[in-house]
């Protein structure tokens, strides 16, 4: 995934493509940020995201063939 990244950076590309990851970082800062808030904020919302998940993990599983 290395190269992906580099090669998004280096060489500059034409104007609208130099922002391009930028704007990602920029998106995945905020995202991270919010989440760390409503972590801080309300923990009890991140169990309830938890178990939901689990739930829905346990929907698709797979059943023992023997």
């Amino acid at each position: 995934m290395l190269v992906p990244v580099i090669g998004s950076i280096y060489p500059v590309p034409a104007f609208p493509y130099t922002v391009f990851p930028y704007l990602f970082l920029l998106y995945l800062v905020v995202g991270g940020g919010w989440f760390l808030m409503l972590c801080l904020r309300s923990p009890e919302t991140i169990e309830e995201i938890e178990q939901d998940l689990e739930l829905i993990h346990g929907r698709f599983e797979k059943p023992e063939v023997s």
